[in-house]
């Protein structure tokens, strides 16, 4: 159960400092989206 509460803290933490992002299908949230995921795009 700690791990679980690191592990969002952490999260937060990369994301705050730009370090990751998020996926384009959570900020698109266009059905389209999903392909971006799954398939490889140039």
């Amino acid at each position: 159960m700690l791990y679980h509460e690191v592990m969002w803290d952490l999260i937060d933490m990369l994301l705050n400092d730009s370090i990751i992002t998020y996926p384009k299908l959570w900020t698109d949230r266009q059905p389209g989206s999903v392909y971006s995921v799954v398939i490889y795009e140039k």
